[in-house]
């Protein structure tokens, strides 16, 4: 090819690419009115997402509840989260449901898988304003006396940043009946279940009454446990089992060596 026809074959392809409509194309799809002879460049539209680097101390959260509350009575728990940051963040709070406890508000509920366990938990999303603190609150209905503990509330975002409440403990105790019922005792129905009683459990109080509750030595109401004497041997007689079966082994050897 020589210099005037690759010079004309430059400026018809210039030509022809001024004449042609070039549009661009996102990801969901071309527009319906594209022109059918129309060029299209294929591209691709990225979105710049502005994100933050993780700064430890960022967020706080703190639990609240009442340290008491009587089997049956509904009681309301709180989770203060603070965002002691000067942005704007999107945040996830998670707080574990636990067993003993029916809870009352229509919250989402995910879960944590561990092989065939699954454990319920409450999520919560908000967006935190800067120097701010935000307050959620849940209420619950305790079904059994007894301890309920309460592992960490935890709030986290996008970018790392992650904060834990302190552990808490919720003590659930009976109304009082006159009557020491099944799964009571002395420590959450003082009332019903008086210390030393017959409630399944060994209080080792010192209330001069012996617990039928404890095994020897634990109750200091029943003294020291009795120590165990050694034990006596004694010389076998001759007329026992032992004797005579010797005594007949000792004949047989005798009477085959002199055979």
């Amino acid at each position: 090819m020589n210099g005037k026809k690759l010079l004309l074959y430059l400026l018809l392809l210039a030509f022809l690419s001024s004449m042609a409509a070039a549009i661009p194309v996102l990801k969901d799809g071309l527009p319906s009115d594209l022109p059918s002879n129309a060029t299209v460049n294929i591209s691709e539209y990225v979105q710049e997402v502005q994100t933050y680097p993780a700064q430890p101390g960022r967020y706080a959260i703190e639990r609240t509840h009442p340290e008491t509350v009587k089997i049956g009575s509904e009681l309301t728990i709180s989770l203060k989260v603070t965002n002691m940051g000067e942005s704007r963040p999107d945040v996830k709070v998670y707080e574990d449901l636990r067993p003993g406890l029916d809870y009352q508000n229509p919250y989402e509920i995910g879960y944590h898988e561990y092989e065939a366990l699954k454990i319920p938990y409450y999520v919560w999303s908000l967006t935190l304003n800067p120097a701010s603190s935000q307050t959620i609150t849940y209420r619950a209905i305790p079904k059994n006396v007894g301890m309920i503990a309460f592992p960490s509330a935890i709030v986290t975002d996008d970018a790392g940043n992650r904060a834990e409440s302190a552990a808490t403990y919720l003590k659930v105790l009976c109304v009082p009946n006159a009557v020491c019922d099944p799964g009571e005792n002395t420590f959450y129905c003082p009332e019903d279940c008086p210390s030393g009683g017959a409630d399944d459990l060994c209080d080792g109080m010192q209330d001069n009454r012996t617990d039928p509750d404890c095994q020897a030595g634990y109750d200091p109401d029943a003294g020291p446990e009795p120590t165990t004497s050694a034990p006596t041997t004694t010389k076998a007689s001759l007329s026992s089992p032992l004797c005579i079966l010797a005594a007949g082994i000792a004949l047989l050897i005798l009477l085959q060596r002199r055979g």
